[in-house]
């Protein structure tokens, strides 16, 4: 059956809108808050420094046991202590193992992609040089085509691995027989799983400006900083209850 993308992203609304949704929510943001906090007091340095290295450890340990935690709880509809105290380990470092397989998939997926852009700079530049306007026009379209292309297949990549992290997380499978049940399940699937990521890349998007706005003027860090953080865990919320969907459903 195929994956009913509508379906889906309502049912991702009413799971981060429920009382489970929006507690997970709201421990996102503390979390945020405290890494924000901690990289604020080693720019002031001294005993802040020390303490926000304290603070940032304990932050790191939190958000590990946050995120198995965050799929088992989204997974099941019930929000439990043993969920992020059971188990832990194991599937803490297959989620980074298929982390690490997926970044490479990436990293090479863009091999091909910054290698465009390179001979599409070189080859308008040739235009430039020559006064070939027409040259100049092609060549870049050219290049915009093939980066699209090389693009699409990153994204490809992403999702044909993407299931693997909730699989790991919920059903303590291992990991390269979650990567392999993932590239499986995921088949005939990855424009639907696209369009049910939509949420997420918008969510995402709000994210940058507002970062933009706290680099650029860091007087409204105050006010800034605890946008950035519950959009922040709005947006992770919002991915980790659709990676749980496409679990449930694929």
């Amino acid at each position: 059956m195929a994956l009913d993308a509508g379906d889906l992203v309502r049912s991702v609304f009413d799971k981060v809108t429920s009382d489970i949704g929006l507690k997970l929510i709201a421990a996102f943001f503390v979390l945020q808050l405290l890494n924000i906090g901690s990289s604020y007091s080693f720019e002031v340095g001294g005993p802040a420094a020390a303490i926000g290295a304290v603070v940032s450890l304990a932050a790191a340990v939190a958000g590990i046991l946050l995120m198995i935690g965050s799929f088992r709880a989204l997974d099941t509809g019930e929000l439990e202590k043993q969920q992020f105290t059971d188990n832990i380990i194991w599937p803490f470092l297959r989620l980074v193992g298929a982390n690490i397989v997926t970044t490479v998939f990436v990293v090479v997926a863009l091999i091909p992609a910054s290698l465009i852009a390179l001979l599409t700079v070189g080859g308008a530049g040739v235009g430039v040089t020559l006064g070939s306007t027409a040259l100049t026009v092609v060549v870049g379209l050219l290049g915009a085509l093939l980066g699209i292309g090389s693009l699409v297949f990153v994204a490809y990549a992403v999702l044909a691995l993407i299931t693997a992290l909730p699989e790991i997380a919920v059903n303590d499978s291992r990991l390269f027989e979650a990567l392999d049940n993932s590239v499986q399940r995921s088949s005939g699937e990855k424009l639907r799983m696209f369009i049910s990521l939509v949420p997420v890349v918008l969510l995402y998007l709000l994210v940058l400006p507002v970062s933009a706005v706290a680099a650029v003027t860091p007087e409204a860090s105050v006010v800034v900083s605890p946008l950035i953080a519950v959009l922040s865990a709005a947006t992770t919320v919002v991915l980790y209850t659709t990676l749980v969907e496409f679990n449930q459903r694929l």
